[in-house]
Formats: C-alpha cells, sequence, structure tokens
C-alpha cells in the first residue's frame, strides 16, 4: 500500500539525520484500527451520540471494501505496554474505556447548541 511506504520512507527520512545528530530515541506514533466494534459504542456513548448501526459483513465489504470490514471486526488492537516498559511512561487515564468519556464528555452532543427551531423546521418540509 502506498500508505505503508510513505511511512516506511518518511521514517528513514527522519531517522538518518536524527541518528547523525546524536538522538538515542525515537518515538514513532502508531494507529490502531481494530478495538472499532469495541470502541466505537463507547465512544459514542460518552460523546452522547447514537450507538453506531450495525451492518451485515457482505453489506460493509460492498460499499467499504474487504479491507475496511477486515480493520472493522477482524484487526486487534495495539498495545502500549513497551512504550511504558521502555520509556516509563504512563497513560493519561488507565484504558480507553475511561479515557473516552473523560475527553470527550465535555463535548457531547447534548451539550452544544441546538439549531434554531426555523432551521429544523425549513429541513424537514425540504
Amino acid at each position: 500500500m502506498r500508505t505503508n511506504e510513505l511511512r516506511t520512507k518518511g521514517t528513514d527520512a527522519v531517522l538518518a539525520p536524527a541518528r547523525e545528530a546524536g538522538v538515542r530515541r525515537f518515538v514513532a506514533q502508531s494507529v490502531a484500527a481494530g478495538p472499532v466494534r469495541e470502541w466505537l459504542p463507547v465512544l459514542a456513548q460518552a460523546v452522547g451520540a447514537k450507538p453506531p448501526r450495525r451492518v451485515p459483513t457482505w453489506l460493509g465489504r460492498l460499499f467499504a471494501g474487504e479491507a475496511a470490514v477486515v480493520m472493522d471486526t477482524e484487526a486487534r488492537g495495539a498495545s502500549n505496554a513497551k512504550a511504558k516498559r521502555e520509556l516509563g511512561w504512563t497513560p493519561r487515564h488507565p484504558s480507553w474505556r475511561e479515557g473516552f468519556p473523560a475527553a470527550y464528555s465535555a463535548t457531547s452532543v447534548a451539550d452544544r447548541p441546538k439549531p434554531h427551531p426555523a432551521a429544523r423546521a425549513s429541513r424537514s418540509a425540504g
């Protein structure tokens, strides 16, 4: 995939001059797209949104493609154990289950300004 090539070459382009400058540690951000079936409902609840709709796998493949379905249903999540162990890092929240409500509850849907009633009426009339 082009994205992986970009990450690999981009990381190499950063590491080479960093080594020359004497940098001993390099921390790279990663992404884990697996936890979707598990974490998206928790995130929706944290922001006050409706629970996500579930669709049959065949329909997901039709509209989003095989890669998206695999990432959303089968991919494993990531671990921060190495960062904790090697860098002495401690996350702000013990887990994403506690972190989502803490980070997003202030921006919940219920707290957002409501549209003016006339705006809602004109949208529903169209």
